[in-house]
């Protein structure tokens, strides 16, 4: 990988961008009404990559929002990882045969890891991430609606072997909040699994946030609210757009 960069994210609900505040489905706000068009302004500031988020379907368990997927990277061609209610091996083959580069497996990498390290030696370690958000250290599944019973350590340690590259994690105490990411954090995942990508996500307010996440050693940093309210000021971490 060339080295840290941002990436921009569109959150996915009825087909409207929107922005949720610790992952409550009760406290969202509409960014955008066509994800289309948000898209496109991501590419025309210089952003090559997108993380697409389909909430509706991390809801139901199945993805709403594939076709979107292929008319995103056809009006923009922007680089795409996907996520939301991917559970199936099935849901992998559409999300990528739909033009996605990559899809976040979240639910499925807790309840079923063994099943999930056959779709990263099917897929390919590239076309695979395992996303595992948090809630007070505890990792949250189905829309960040339910509890686990088990620690970010705990799951990763199922995937040793497996071919994992990459993984994105989210403290949801502080996402949308834009009160400061979870350094901390991702300084302890690099530490512990250094043989993963990390990918930060959640809690971005400002190129202060992005310029402590890139010296920690992330591959990547979501960035989500801080782009829609403007308190990233992305002349300040230009380097990290591409």
């Amino acid at each position: 990988m060339k080295g840290c960069r941002i990436v921009p994210a569109i959150d996915l609900i009825h087909g409207r961008c929107v922005r949720l505040r610790q992952g409550s489905f009760d406290q969202k706000e509409v960014v955008g009404e066509d994800p289309v068009s948000v898209a496109k302004a991501f590419a025309e500031q210089g952003f090559g990559r997108l993380h697409l988020v389909d909430l509706d379907g991390a809801r139901a368990g199945s993805p709403q929002h594939l076709s979107l997927v292929r008319t995103i990277r056809d009006a923009t061609g922007l680089s795409i990882d996907f996520s939301g209610g991917l559970r199936s091996r099935d849901d992998v083959c559409c999300a990528l045969e739909s033009g996605a580069q990559q899809v976040v497996i979240g639910s499925a990498a807790v309840m079923y890891p063994d099943e999930v390290c056959t779709w990263i030696a099917r897929f390919g370690p590239d076309s695979i991430i395992v996303g595992l958000d948090v809630l007070n250290g505890e990792v949250r599944i189905k829309g960040w609606e339910e509890g686990s019973s088990l620690t970010l350590s705990m799951v990763l340690e199922r995937f040793n072997g497996s071919g994992l590259r990459s993984i994105m994690s989210t403290d949801i105490s502080r996402d949308g909040m834009l009160q400061g990411a979870a350094v901390e954090m991702y300084e302890g995942l690099r530490r512990d699994y250094p043989a993963f990508d990390i990918i930060a996500s959640g809690g971005v307010s400002s190129a202060e946030d992005v310029q402590r996440l890139a010296a920690s050693g992330v591959s990547e940093i979501i960035v989500g609210k801080a782009l829609y309210a403007g308190t990233l000021a992305l002349s300040e971490v230009q380097e990290l757009i591409w």
